[in-house]
């Protein structure tokens, strides 16, 4: 499991904001940003990697509130914000199933700061 912290622009014509949004995220955390996705109009930044949910919740939380001001400045600059959340074959071991719960003081912070959450399941 693995949530990254995806910016998007819709217009070609905002790539060089989407960019220096980017470049500010590095400058917080080294290798936070290595470029636009090829051939693309997005980058992803990943935040949280723990495999434990409550671990993997807290990581989150301090990714989200890292990158808050940029994340809040690519909103304000008609960029999307969107928090990915990836399940991966090997996250559900021999279980039929595996979860991670978002309580609402965390869904009130994301909300707040105008992220969205995907979910992204990879098939075996």
């Amino acid at each position: 499991m693995y949530t990254v912290l995806r910016m998007t622009c819709e217009s070609k014509a905002n790539l060089d904001v989407l960019i220096k949004i980017g470049e500010r995220m590095d400058r917080l955390k080294k290798g936070a940003y290595t470029g636009l996705s090829k051939d693309a109009n997005w980058f992803a930044c990943t935040i949280a990697k723990d495999s434990d949910p409550e671990n993997h919740r807290a990581e989150i939380l301090s990714g989200v509130s890292m990158f808050a001001n940029e994340t809040r400045d690519a909103i304000g600059l008609a960029l999307r914000a969107t928090l990915d959340l990836a399940m991966e074959p090997e996250d559900f071991g021999n279980d039929p199933y595996s979860s991670i719960g978002f309580d609402p003081e965390v869904l009130q912070i994301l909300a707040s700061m105008g992220l969205g959450i995907e979910v992204t399941i990879y098939k075996p």
